[in-house]
């Protein structure tokens, strides 16, 4: 059986809101994927349940794993493999916003905007917004920088999640930081994304053509 790849997708319909369309195609995969993996299901998860934060936890070392992919990839100077892996990571992230129920709203909501006097409004597509508001240094020393904090946030995120398996002792989890830090986490994404030099509209594109990779391994068992 041929594999597919993101060069086997040639046209990606364009939209008015890219966040809402990925959050849209990526609850599609999820639903296929509750099966085939056997997620918990149905979503939002509370994050106070241990099993549930066994998932979380998986789900934030899988975006670990596809950025530690695109840096090797940066680091050997292929390009096309280091915003593929990135927009893998996008996926799993998402997935995992959605898992935790954190919405766009919340996401267009948070202080790290509104602190520098900044509001959104529902129309406003919240990927081009954080975007445009991210820095884009010239300087590729800052790479290292820029993934890091990707990773830094994704692990204080996992630290809120205290039910081990080892505990005997369940801890309740600080909802509202865990919360704050996936969402600062995927904002590290974008910038990421962009000190890369991917668009925003460049974030969606290499983002739907995956999924569309994605949607023809579920469809073929692979």
């Amino acid at each position: 059986m041929r594999h597919m790849n993101i060069n086997d997708v040639p046209d990606v319909p364009k939209t008015n809101n890219k966040l809402e369309a990925i959050y849209i195609r990526q609850m599609g995969l999820a639903d296929k994927y509750k099966e085939i993996e056997g997620l918990p299901w149905p979503w939002p998860l509370h994050p106070d349940i241990a099993e549930n934060q066994i998932w979380f936890k998986d789900f934030l070392w899988r975006v670990t794993e596809e950025l530690v992919e695109s840096l090797e990839a940066a680091l050997n100077k292929d390009q096309v493999h280091q915003i593929e892996e990135l927009s893998d990571s996008l996926h799993f992230l998402i997935e995992l916003l959605l898992m935790v129920g954190i919405s766009i709203d919340e996401i267009r909501d948070k202080s790290f905007y509104t602190s520098m006097g900044i509001v959104t409004s529902p129309e406003d597509d919240v990927l081009d917004f954080i975007w445009s508001r991210l820095p884009s240094p010239e300087d590729s020393d800052m790479l290292l920088e820029f993934y890091w904090d990707v990773v830094y946030h994704l692990g204080l995120a996992g630290n809120c999640l205290k039910n081990k398996k080892w505990k005997q002792t369940q801890m309740p989890t600080d909802v509202n930081k865990f919360r704050n830090l996936l969402i600062h986490s995927f904002r590290s994404l974008i910038a990421l994304f962009k000190v890369c030099g991917c668009s925003s509209d460049e974030i969606y594109i290499y983002y739907y053509k995956k999924s569309e990779v994605n949607k023809f391994r579920q469809r073929t068992h692979y």
